[in-house]
């Protein structure tokens, strides 16, 4: 699907973790994500709607970012698509929380994982600039 050597080709920082461990935390994240999603559409809160729009919001720029690092190989546009990520998944936490305290809370991994992306986006960034 993407160019392999791309990636293979580019210096990486301390603590990239391997392939398997990101697949791994990312089939948890996206079930996380699942189950705070459908706490959101059951709730009866008035807030749901933008709860909803919020999911979609970060899936979008969840979804973006592959798109721009793998496939046109932009790094440093990808860095700022993580960064549009991290705040849309902030606001998205922050929103779940006022409908549901547990929907907030499965959240909370996914926005350090967020975080943990930007650095070793920023870290690909930087030791690859030429």
């Amino acid at each position: 699907m993407y160019d392999n050597d791309f990636y293979k080709n580019l210096r990486k920082p301390p603590f990239l973790p391997k392939g398997k461990v990101f697949k791994t935390i990312w089939a948890v994240l996206y079930f996380l994500m699942l189950v705070s999603f459908v706490l959101v559409i059951i709730s009866g809160e008035d807030e749901k709607i933008l709860g909803i729009a919020a999911f979609f919001v970060q899936l979008f720029f969840n979804i973006l970012w592959p798109l721009v690092f793998f496939k046109y190989k932009n790094i440093k546009l990808a860095l700022w698509v993580s960064v549009l990520l991290m705040i849309s998944v902030s606001a998205m936490v922050r929103i779940f929380f006022e409908i549901s305290d547990l929907a907030g809370i499965l959240q909370i991994p996914y926005l350090l994982w967020t975080i943990f992306a930007i650095y070793l986006n920023s870290a690909i960034y930087f030791l690859n600039k030429k």
